[in-house]
């Protein structure tokens, strides 16, 4: 998919931003909307040119939760709609994804907006900004799967208070190290310089298997986990990218990865 409706997709120097773009409806997600993030976030997972990804909204909201007239529509036309199809609520594809994704958290982040955050690898949040999981509020429960990732981040006390809905202030996002608090001036830049040195200096192959070995170990024995990496730590010192690990370090100059 080259030509995207609401969304923003660009690529530079390593970098992938995927800009959720409804700003008058503070980017509020809906079917269409989520057809076109997969379709970015695949074709960015298969991009050599890209080694980290972006995602924010565009205006002064990240995303604001579920788009109901869309939704409401979709629903009326059975989810037959072509802008529909495709469509799938099920966020754990992001954490399969072997590249980091940085959530920018530039403005009101509720419901799925907040479980976007929640399944990213990085948090970063606007000091004037706010997250809510919002579900308890709406007579609902904890979508998505975000009470297992969320007790894993912030432990049992911190995920309870999420998931009551209580809205959360950028500030006490940070306090509470659900994410990292950045001044609202400059934000999205600050979090692109952080994706970037990050994107040019570790290897990508490392940061791949890193990351699966992180998500995979909340599953494994301390064993598997054992077995697991040392497997991978022979396979990787016959890597291209760990030659280059030794070299750059040794001749004084800026690494060349090539995720090899």
């Amino acid at each position: 998919m080259s030509n995207y409706k609401w969304i923003k997709y660009e690529v530079d120097d390593y970098v992938a931003v995927l800009t959720l773009n409804n700003p008058e409806k503070l980017n509020a997600w809906s079917p269409p909307m989520d057809v076109e993030i997969r379709d970015a976030m695949v074709s960015a997972a298969a991009d050599d040119a890209v080694r980290a990804i972006v995602i924010t909204g565009a205006g002064r909201g990240f995303c604001a939760g579920g788009d109901i007239e869309m939704i409401k529509a979709n629903a009326t036309s059975g989810g037959k709609s072509g802008a529909a199809q495709g469509a799938n609520e099920d966020l754990t594809y992001m954490i399969r994804i072997p590249k980091p994704i940085f959530a920018a958290v530039n403005g009101p982040a509720v419901g799925i907006g907040s479980a976007f955050a929640i399944f990213s690898d990085y948090r970063f949040i606007a000091d004037n900004a706010k997250i809510s999981t919002m579900f308890a509020r709406r007579g609902l429960v904890a979508e998505f799967g975000i009470a297992w990732l969320l007790a894993r981040q912030v432990g049992i006390m911190g995920a309870i208070d999420l998931l009551s809905g209580r809205m959360i202030s950028g500030v006490e996002a940070g306090q509470i190290g659900f994410a990292r608090t950045l001044p609202a001036d400059g934000f999205l830049q600050h979090v692109i310089d952080f994706a970037r040195d990050l994107a040019k200096n570790t290897s990508p192959r490392s940061f791949g298997i890193v990351k699966k070995q992180l998500y995979d170990s909340f599953t494994q024995t301390l064993q598997e986990a054992h077995d697991y990496s040392m497997a991978e730590a022979a396979k990787s010192f016959l890597s291209e990218d760990a030659k280059e690990g030794v070299a750059y370090f040794v001749e004084r100059r800026a690494p060349a990865f090539t995720g090899r």
